[in-house]
């Protein structure tokens, strides 16, 4: 292992876990509960990622159904905090990743979008929540990513500079909060959103397996990082 860091945080969905299992189901079973269509895998993964309203807006698109998405969204987060672990597992190579950080002392964090309160149950769930420092979701600070108020937060909790810390996502969100708190940016290829649709500038490093992360130069992401 050549990564020389203090901090990492991390997204959840998509970065170190595949929700999206769970996600789609219990979403589905909200929509056929008010009668209506379900969801497409891409229309759930298209949701993931943005978290409050706008996660809402995403699921539910069709202005005919607009008076029911604050319900559905209700009716789904129901079904979810009830067994939002069934299909849910972390990625190939995760863990391992996470023994290795966790044997070399570095700390780390994960700051998502989703509700802290289901990141929380759900990493426990797995048996995960033991190798984080903290787990946050978007109630920790005053806006959520894409702003950078989060990681401003995590990096204040750990005594953490920006130099020695990295943030690793699957969305513009992740990697746009990483570049807004002068944080190098790390983005993983095997997430929920193509590395195509992200915007170039902000990305530091992209990785197509969590053993990648462990040889990364965090000295040389800092330099691309204030370019």
């Amino acid at each position: 292992m050549t990564l020389d860091v203090d901090l990492i945080i991390f997204d959840l969905d998509g970065t170190l876990l595949d929700t999206a299992p769970d996600i789609e189901r219990c979403a589905n079973m909200a929509m056929r509960d008010f009668g209506l269509p379900e969801l497409s895998r891409e229309r759930v993964l298209a949701a993931i990622g943005p978290g409050g309203k706008a996660f809402a807006r995403t699921l539910v698109p069709d202005p005919a159904h607009a008076d029911k998405a604050d319900d559905i969204v209700r009716v789904y987060r129901q079904y979810y905090v009830q067994q939002n672990t069934e299909l849910t597992r972390p990625y190939e190579g995760v863990v391992p990743m996470l023994d290795a950080l966790r044997d070399a002392g570095v700390a780390m964090a994960v700051a998502s979008n989703k509700p802290q309160d289901q990141c929380r149950q759900i990493l426990s769930g797995l048996k995960l929540d033991g190798y984080f420092t903290g787990i946050w979701g978007p109630e920790a600070a005053a806006h959520p990513k894409p702003e950078p108020d989060v990681l401003h937060f995590v990096m204040n909790e750990r005594g953490a500079t920006p130099d020695r810390t990295i943030m690793v996502g699957d969305t513009r969100n992740d990697v746009a909060a990483g570049r807004a708190a002068g944080v190098p940016t790390v983005f993983v290829s095997w997430g929920y959103v193509p590395v195509s649709e992200i915007d170039p500038n902000l990305i530091d490093a992209v990785i197509d397996h969590p053993s990648e992360l462990l040889e990364l130069d965090v000295a040389e992401l800092s330099r691309r990082s204030a370019a």
